[in-house]
């Protein structure tokens, strides 16, 4: 099940989030100076361009996309998305500023919440999200397993 929840920063502190991607840049745009950085040597760079090819054509990320791209052109489903992190966002400050939040205020959060999870591309955007999110979490997690282990794992 797909969840707009409370989260914790690193204070410690909660804060309201909805998944909503922190970059709007184009990946092409984001990828293009990393792979040209000093760091990445010629068969570094060539391995992770082959990755990159790989991820780009799983069927998992090519659904996501699409969910996503569903998602940007509702107007309802962003207007929806827009206003539960906006007000998220308010919860955060206040939180932040020693006031927790009341009772009737974590009563519309959860509204809204709930209005976003009700509206099929929202759920869908927070889904392919998710599937995302997995998939990177997980090839990371790998990457860095075969640096502590100076090899790469086996399952």
């Amino acid at each position: 099940m797909i969840t707009i929840k409370r989260r914790s920063t690193s204070r410690g502190t909660p804060f309201y989030s909805s998944g909503f991607p922190a970059c709007s840049k184009p990946a092409a745009r984001k990828c293009a100076p990393c792979l040209a950085t000093p760091v990445l040597n010629d068969n570094l760079r060539a391995a992770t361009e082959a990755l990159c090819n790989l991820l780009a054509k799983e069927d998992k990320v090519v659904a996501s996309k699409a969910k996503i791209g569903l998602f940007f052109q509702n107007p309802e489903a962003t207007k929806l998305f827009e206003e539960v992190n906006a007000y998220g966002e308010e919860l955060r400050n206040k939180h932040l500023a020693g006031m927790p939040p009341t009772e009737e205020e974590i009563s519309k959060f959860d509204a809204l919440r709930e209005n976003v999870i009700k509206n099929d591309a929202a759920r869908g955007f927070l889904e392919a999200r998710q599937t995302i999110d997995e998939l990177l979490n997980t090839i990371n997690h790998y990457l860095g397993m075969s640096i502590d282990l100076g090899r790469a794992p086996t399952p």
